[in-house]
């Protein structure tokens, strides 16, 4: 039984979603957006931190619904073991591919904005507004 509850363990930890605070932004070149302007610039970080913010979201549920799977195998070792298999089978099923790519996204287009020397002092505010929110709520 002891080795069966290490196996259940093994197979958790490898299929947990990831936090998105763990999940780091994809390198992407500013070059990518070379040819933006800095008001297209502006357009598509807005449309950029819109999806993370939604991607954030969903994958802070995931987590919560991981942890949750976990309680469930391990509080009911039995039980776990009857229906682990169906409970692991959702687990990590994350966006962290898409959040580390809209990440690189955002720092890239980010970059290019300095570089174009980009006016773009609103949009920073509402980036701080928004993590301040995303943060508040994930605690």
């Amino acid at each position: 039984m002891k080795a069966v509850s290490i196996f259940l363990f093994v197979s958790f930890l490898s299929a947990c979603s990831t936090p998105p605070e763990k999940i780091r932004a994809k390198q992407i070149s500013p070059l990518k957006y070379e040819y933006y302007s800095c008001e297209a610039i502006s357009d598509e970080l807005f449309i950029v931190k819109h999806k993370i913010f939604e991607l954030t979201m969903q994958q802070r549920k995931r987590v919560e619904d991981d942890d949750t799977a976990a309680e469930i195998v391990f509080g009911f070792q039995f039980l776990g073991l009857l229906f682990s298999p169906f409970i692991l089978a959702g687990l990590g099923d994350d966006n962290k591919k898409e959040l580390s790519q809209l990440k690189g996204e955002y720092e890239a287009l980010k970059s290019m904005a300095e570089q174009k020397e980009c006016n773009l002092v609103l949009d920073t505010i509402a980036v701080y507004v928004a993590l301040r929110f995303v943060e508040a709520f994930a605690g």
